[in-house]
């Protein structure tokens, strides 16, 4: 075991560490303007702590955000640009990181794209030790690893699963605990805002609603004859198929959507069912079925989410200073990437590199001892990478920063230039970008296109200023086009290789 830093030796304790991710959380969600939502919790951490408010993601996507996050790498260096990628065992993790410095470590997480990839699978909602032998998802190093028992679950949930973890650590050992929420994220539950519904009508006969306005799972056990059937899913709004099951059990059945995708909008689905036995079986129907809100509704039941994750972070401060713990841990609060809520004509996350994609909210409460906060002031409106968070927590923690990290502590002079990335499937195309303090500039590789935007003076990245502005950042062109075409998903287009999404990721559409 490495030894934890000079400060052990000398008799002060060591911080706790819990790093807090919420999926999807823009950077103007801890904003306290007119009709923001109400986030007392992160509110009074901003209080105690410091927040910054130019800090930026390399991906609009989960997965490989997490990554970055954990590696202080950018995914280009790590390989893994796409959920669903296994990571490197080269790659140096936070959590084994911690692990090897003395600390116990718990992680709990909502998102089903934050499961690990294994050939074995896990058991949902159950608390396990990891399969060290294979250390290829961010569970590596965690004495701890708790997932839900569906592709996504409450912030409720992933809190008592880590007090549960918590409850069994020693009391005299640091801790490092990771708590991913995903309240705010595709699709947007109406938490009591809405009700809609959809029909699911078997050969004719309506054999069930859906509620659609909250992820839950609809099951029901039939018995289905032998032969086709015709089963509809049809509603009166906007809906998309996020996940379809029919289960027999010794039977194989055959389900045929037809030519509507599950994964696309729409008021009414038709999927054809074959029993292939010469007998009745008992098939067990599971589906989760969510309705696509207008942007309006979007927004507000956007709000109402960053309200819910505000209360379950408040929980876990709660908990914190309940069992003596809050004083002396390091707390960092961010998000993997933001959120579209129409900008851009988007609704949602992982399709673009736009700001409102890219720009996280960051807080950071220090811990007693090592407490830094008005250096931390001093800096709160220079640009910061994702790749930059744990190297400053480590820093504020007095621990080295990870082994092969490209990211460096704020709190030291550094080319904070953002290197971003999205692919398909996620994307419909590779797209890149480069970002300083002044430009931002935005490559489609697939069409071949540039888009260059002022981001000081265009914010909103309405004025695409490349034709006119281009050569202010012509290296950059060189660049990216030399990273799209050395980037994997180019390599296994050439060689004609596909990308198969796990039936988890397909139902957070993607």
């Amino acid at each position: 075991m490495l030894p934890l830093s000079c400060s052990w030796f000398e008799g002060t304790p060591q911080p706790h560490f819990v790093l807090i991710t919420v999926d999807g959380l823009r950077f103007d969600a801890l904003s306290r303007s007119l009709g923001a939502a109400k986030t007392p919790n992160l509110q009074a951490l901003l209080q105690d702590g410091q927040g910054f408010t130019h800090c930026y993601s390399h991906s609009p996507v989960g997965f490989p955000a997490h990554v970055a996050l954990f590696s202080a790498r950018t995914p280009a260096n790590t390989g893994v640009t796409s959920n669903g990628q296994p990571i490197d065992r080269e790659v140096t993790l936070l959590a084994q990181w911690m692990k090897d410095r003395g600390y116990a470590t718990a992680g709990a997480v909502s998102l089903a794209s934050l499961w690990t990839p294994d050939p074995e699978p896990v058991v949902a909602g159950v608390a396990r030790k990891p399969r060290h032998e294979l250390p290829t998802g961010l569970e590596r190093g965690f004495d701890v690893w708790a997932v839900g028992e569906r592709e996504l679950v409450s912030a409720q949930e992933v809190n008592q699963r880590l007090f549960g973890a918590l409850d069994g650590f020693p009391k005299d050992e640091p801790c490092f605990l990771f708590a991913q929420y995903s309240e705010p994220r595709e699709p947007l539950d109406a938490w009591g805002s809405a009700n809609t519904s959809a029909e699911v009508v078997l050969d004719g006969r309506v054999i069930g609603t859906i509620p659609t306005a909250h992820a839950r799972d609809w099951i029901e056990t039939l018995e289905l004859g032998p032969g086709v059937h015709e089963l509809v899913v049809r509603s009166a709004v906007d809906i998309v198929i996020r996940r379809f099951d029919a289960r027999a059990e010794g039977t194989e059945l055959s389900v045929d959507v037809g030519h509507a995708s599950p994964a696309e909008a729409g008021k009414r689905f038709v999927l054809k069912l074959e029993n292939p036995a010469a007998h009745p079986v008992a098939c067990t129907f599971n589906a989760w079925v969510h309705d696509v809100p207008p942007v309006a509704e979007a927004r507000a039941r956007y709000r109402l989410e960053v309200e819910a994750v505000d209360r379950a972070i408040g929980e876990l401060v709660e908990q914190l200073k309940t069992r003596g713990m809050y004083d002396d841990t390091l707390i960092v609060v961010t998000a993997d990437h933001g959120t579209a809520l129409g900008e851009h004509g988007e609704i949602g996350s992982g399709r673009s590199l736009y700001d409102e994609l890219l720009r996280i909210p960051l807080v950071i409460k220090p811990s007693r001892g090592f407490d830094q906060r008005a250096e931390l002031a001093r800096l709160e409106h220079r640009p910061m990478r994702q790749i930059d968070i744990v190297p400053t927590a480590l820093e504020l923690l007095d621990l080295r920063s990870l082994s092969g990290a490209e990211g460096l502590s704020i709190l030291q002079e550094a080319d904070r230039t953002l290197h971003a990335e999205v692919h398909p499937p996620e994307a419909a195309s590779s797209i890149f970008c480069l970002r300083d303090e002044r430009y931002k500039l935005i490559y489609t590789s697939g069409a071949d296109r540039f888009e260059l935007y002022d981001a000081v003076a265009d914010t909103l990245e309405m004025d695409d200023s490349f034709e006119l502005r281009g050569h202010f950042r012509s290296a950059w062109q060189s660049e990216l086009r030399r990273a799209a075409s050395n980037s994997s998903q180019s390599v296994n287009a050439r060689m004609g290789m596909l990308d198969q999404r796990p039936a988890h990721l397909r139902a957070l559409g993607y």
